[in-house]
């Protein structure tokens, strides 16, 4: 079946298949065809898939071309989602920051000066009080702490600690008069990211040495077994 000379002041088209009903309004947009013959299926709606299928003047596109629109547009899709997701998320980290920034210096002013940093269970829970804000970062201190402790690298963490505790104060005090508080929480959330990084480090380090330690000692029990 052909629909032939169709004309551009065409505003109305029904099809009628049972109780399908495609109507096209006045004042939404106008149908424009060529002096040529078309198929029913090949008239060219507005829509992504047609744009795919279709050249603009309603002729079919090649099957390589088709393929090479296709990537085009799939890849301007994703890089345009890419884009507003990025800025959403950036807006989502922003209040993050401020919030989490809020708790912390909340932490510092009631906690920080009755602290004894000399005492490496008052910097750790102290520490642990920091990470306890909505920076949200993981830090299962009761799962690798101890490793550190029977490895004999508490000294090495409690310095870590202490010296995070510290930064952390003194980029508060020096930024009472920052108006952007996203930045003084960008700069806390570096201090206490860089800190748990050097943690889990100092934790597999030790983890591996109590292994290494540990190793020779079943060989030698197989061995015996043997």
């Amino acid at each position: 079946m052909t629909l032939m000379n169709l004309r551009p002041g065409f505003l109305s088209l029904h099809l009628n298949a049972r109780s399908t009903r495609l109507a096209v309004h006045p004042g939404i947009f106008t149908l424009k065809f060529p002096a040529r013959t078309y198929s029913l299926g090949i008239s060219r709606p507005s829509a992504w898939s047609a744009r795919i299928r279709f050249r603009p003047d309603g002729t079919p596109r090649r099957l390589p071309l088709r393929g090479v629109a296709i990537i085009s547009l799939l890849c301007g899709l994703l890089y345009e989602t890419w884009l507003m997701r990025k800025k959403y998320q950036g807006l989502a980290f922003d209040h993050s920051l401020v919030s989490a920034l809020a708790q912390v210096q909340r932490v510092d002013s009631e906690e920080y000066h009755g602290v004894d940093f000399s005492s490496y269970r008052a910097s750790l829970e102290y520490f642990i009080h920091l990470f306890e804000t909505e920076f949200k970062i993981s830090l299962p201190l009761n799962k690798f702490t101890p490793f550190l402790e029977n490895a004999g690298r508490r000294d090495q963490a409690h310095a870590i600690l202490r010296e995070a505790a510290e930064t952390v104060h003194a980029c508060l005090a020096a930024s009472k008069d920052e108006p952007d508080l996203t930045l003084v929480g960008a700069q806390v959330y570096a201090v206490l990211v860089s800190a748990r990084v050097k943690l889990t480090k100092l934790s597999v380090d030790a983890f591996l040495e109590l292994q290494g330690h540990q190793m020779p000692a079943k060989a030698a029990e197989v061995e015996r077994v043997g």
